[in-house]
């Protein structure tokens, strides 16, 4: 094949009696995946779901693979049921391998650990442009590990934790993490129990940041207090050209609140704000 960009490969965990049990057949997988890498020519972004590609057995296999593929500068892998072991192999053997850029590390019961190896990844990498860490239920003391890596990177443009309810405290450890970063231009924080509160963290991060082009806060609880800390600080931020506020609730209150930025500021071009209960007098 000389076409083929994206690859997903899913492996049902169920059609094993053992997860952590590796027969013929999967070998045979392993194998023809693994050859596969090797020889394609055109292959720019892969991702795995299921345990069964993140058994070390196959990573190793899949990082040798690796050192002969040119191609590839996306990988992500779906982290359930993942041991520490599995964890460190991934953020060491490919999200620091200098040919990829896109790194993604989904859906599994994070711990401090992982987030320890990952925040290992953020200070050390040169080249990763952005990383997708959504579906992990990352917790106040996992944010404040992962700050101390945003602290120190200066490659990351695109950082996706949406649906990993982070929380008012979490989201302040990241935002003090993130004040540091000068290169973040996309953060995705849809579904993450954000409040009022966090609105006002955010703002102060807006204030002082002059990179960050796309912001997205769908599905939160912000109320029309929040709306107020964001109008507020959108009056004088130059550099958001996204603004993502669907699902949050907020009603005619809060509308009212963010249409005062909208005479100050210029730069705005995209607003949503869908499903806000917002009647008639918004």
């Amino acid at each position: 094949n000389t076409s083929l960009h994206t690859l997903e490969l899913q492996y049902d965990i169920t059609l094993i009696e053992n997860i952590y049990d590796i027969d013929d057949d999967i070998i045979k997988m392993y194998g023809a995946v693994c050859k596969m890498i090797k020889k394609n020519k055109t292959l720019e972004s892969i991702t795995f779901h299921g345990k069964v590609y993140s058994n070390l057995v196959f990573l190793k296999g899949f990082a040798n693979a690796l050192k002969e593929n040119q191609s590839i500068n996306s990988i992500s892998f779906g982290a359930e049921n993942m041991k520490i072991e599995e964890c460190k192999f991934i953020c060491e053997k490919f999200a620091m391998n200098e040919k990829i850029a896109h790194f993604g590390l989904t859906s599994g019961p994070f711990g401090v650990e992982e987030c320890k190896e990952i925040s290992v990844l953020l200070r050390n990498s040169k080249t990763l442009k952005s990383i997708n860490l959504t579906s992990n239920n990352i917790e106040d003391e996992d944010s404040q590990v992962l700050a101390l890596g945003f602290k120190e990177n200066n490659t990351l443009e695109v950082l996706n934790l949406g649906h990993c309810w982070i929380g008012n405290q979490g989201v302040t450890y990241l935002f003090q993490g993130l004040m540091s970063n000068n290169s973040l231009q996309k953060l995705f924080l849809k579904n993450n129990n954000l409040d009022d509160k966090a609105c006002e963290t955010i703002s102060l991060f807006l204030k002082k940041n002059k990179t960050l082009k796309v912001l997205n806060l769908d599905s939160n609880r912000i109320g029309s207090k929040g709306c107020g800390f964001l109008s507020e600080v959108l009056e004088i931020n130059t550099s958001l050209e996204e603004l993502y506020l669907n699902g949050n609730g907020f009603g005619d209150k809060g509308c009212e609140f963010l249409s005062g930025f909208l005479e100050k500021n210029n730069t705005l071009t995209v607003l949503e704000l869908r499903n806000n209960e917002i009647w008639s007098d918004g």
